[in-house]
């Protein structure tokens, strides 16, 4: 497991049990009309790409912390998922990395992690996601 797995991890964890105390022993897993449905092929998604130097980049287009916040909760908002890779996965994540996984928990989308640039590990040739 490498470091933004790990990190990635415990965001989510601390999050799920803020969540846990916030709504008490009822809590009841998110349904689609409640919560963060799982994603589907037609899910409607996010690329995100994360350089070495911590350029963030959204569907190719270079963009600041503050407008990939208002994207993501926006992709919120439509029940979307993020499809999030970064150079050098094998480095620690530079510091804007982090921000970003940050924002995705914050906005509870889910997250696909790729490993090519292009996210075809993700996404196949007829552009919806792979199951």
């Amino acid at each position: 497991m490498n470091a933004l797995q790990m990190v990635f991890g415990i965001t989510l964890l601390g999050a799920s049990m803020s969540a846990c105390r916030e709504r008490g022993p009822q809590a009841l897993p998110p349904t689609p009309q409640s919560g963060t449905a799982m994603p589907t092929g037609d899910s409607p998604s996010a690329q995100i790409w994360i350089s070495r130097t911590g350029t963030i980049e959204l569907n190719g287009r270079q963009v600041d912390v503050d407008a990939l916040g208002a994207e993501l909760a926006d992709l919120a908002k439509r029940k979307g998922v993020v499809l999030y890779g970064r150079d050098a996965p094998e480095e620690e994540p530079h510091p804007n990395g982090m921000k970003v996984i940050e924002l995705v928990a914050q906005n509870r989308l889910p997250i696909r992690m790729s490993t090519k640039r292009d996210f075809s590990d993700a996404v196949g040739p007829d552009g919806k996601l792979k199951q």
